[in-house]
C-alpha cells in the first residue's frame, strides 16, 4: 500500500482501489425478504446468495470502491440458516446448524454491506438494485 498527498489529504492506494486516510464507509443495513415461486434446495439458495455477493464485489470494483465486508445472514424453515460474508476475493459460505431437509420458497436475509468510496445513498441503490435483479433472474421472485 503507498500513500500520497493530494490536496491535503492522505491518500492510500490499493492497486486501482483509492480511499482517504480517515474516510468514512457507506454502511447498508437491512432484513430483506427472500420469496421464491418455486421450491428452492439448499445448494441453490447458497449459489443464488454467492452470486448476489459477487455482483455487489463488482459493482464495487468497477466504481474503484473497497469492499470493507458484506455479510448476510438468511434463515429458513425447520431453523436451517445460512451466513455468507466477503471482505474481497473470497467468499465464506457456512451452514453452522443442519442442513435443509426439504426445499423451501421463503426466508429472511439480514444484509450489511460496508463499503468506501461511496455514499449511502449509492450503496443502498447498488445492493437493492441487484438484490433484485439476481434473486429474480435465478429464483423467480424475490421482495425487500
Amino acid at each position: 500500500m503507498n500513500q500520497v498527498n493530494h490536496l491535503n489529504h492522505t491518500i492510500h492506494d490499493h492497486g486501482d482501489l483509492i480511499g482517504a486516510a480517515e474516510e468514512i464507509p457507506a454502511v447498508f443495513s437491512q432484513t430483506l425478504l427472500l420469496q421464491f415461486e418455486r421450491d428452492m434446495t439448499e445448494n441453490a439458495i447458497s449459489a443464488l446468495l454467492s452470486d448476489w455477493l459477487i455482483s455487489i464485489r463488482h459493482w464495487a470494483l468497477l466504481h474503484h470502491h473497497y469492499i470493507g465486508h458484506i455479510k448476510i445472514f438468511a434463515e429458513f424453515e425447520e431453523g436451517f440458516q445460512l451466513w455468507l460474508s466477503a471482505t474481497g476475493k473470497e467468499i465464506s459460505v457456512k451452514n453452522p446448524a443442519r442442513c435443509l431437509a426439504n426445499p423451501v420458497r421463503s426466508g429472511t436475509a439480514a444484509v450489511t454491506a460496508i463499503v468506501f468510496g461511496t455514499d449511502e445513498e449509492s450503496l443502498r441503490a447498488a445492493v437493492l438494485s441487484r438484490w433484485e435483479d439476481t434473486l429474480t433472474l435465478q429464483s423467480g421472485k424475490a421482495g425487500i
